[in-house]
């Protein structure tokens, strides 16, 4: 049986068995039963489109776009959540699942522009208006990376939560110890 046949014939084993389904807007495959991709479900809730919000006059202007840094960065992007978004790591693909397991719309990567330069944290929970960032390197450029974007967001008053590779164990109650400190509350989390 050839290479083609081979995938035709998994990918058509799994759709019969409702583990694989096209994406009814845009044909990808994904790996549930829901009716549009990851992607296709936050255009269809608007929130991809650009969003613009300039501060009072004591505060610079901080502007949120969505540019495409997915689509020109897309080799990173290997790890693929139960709702079809593809991310860059397991412990980010964790995060996301938690986040809208639970009901937290997220957006992965947004840009996000201070000073003329563009930032891409890791998520932008929208709801209340903060970011997450795992930090999961110990190398040397990272770090300076890392010290360089805390400085910004420190600058600008940017609220963020903050994750680490020491967190891993018990990420899900270190993202409800931080998000109650923002509001988000849950008596039953999933």
């Amino acid at each position: 049986m050839s290479n083609l046949r081979k995938e035709f014939w998994f990918l058509s084993t799994l759709s019969l068995e409702g583990l694989l389904t096209k994406c009814e807007n845009c044909g990808n495959w994904k790996e549930d039963d829901k009716p549009l991709c990851y992607d296709c479900w936050l255009k269809s809730k608007n929130i991809k489109k650009g969003i613009k919000t300039a501060l009072t006059k004591d505060k610079p202007q901080i502007k949120y776009t969505y540019q495409n840094f997915r689509e020109k960065h897309k080799e990173g992007l290997k790890v693929r959540t139960k709702h079809g978004l593809l991310v860059r790591s397991r412990i980010e693909r964790t995060i996301a699942e938690f986040l809208t397991d639970n009901g937290i719309i997220v957006q992965y990567e947004p840009t996000l522009i201070l000073d003329g330069q563009k930032l891409h944290p890791d998520f932008y929970i929208q709801a209340i208006g903060i970011y997450l960032e795992h930090w999961g390197s110990d190398e040397p450029d990272y770090i300076q990376n890392r010290r360089k974007k805390e400085d910004i967001y420190k600058k600008h008053n940017i609220k963020y939560i903050s994750t680490e590779e020491s967190d891993v164990d018990n990420i899900y109650d270190k993202l409800k110890i931080e998000l109650s400190k923002y509001g988000i509350n849950k008596t039953e989390w999933k």
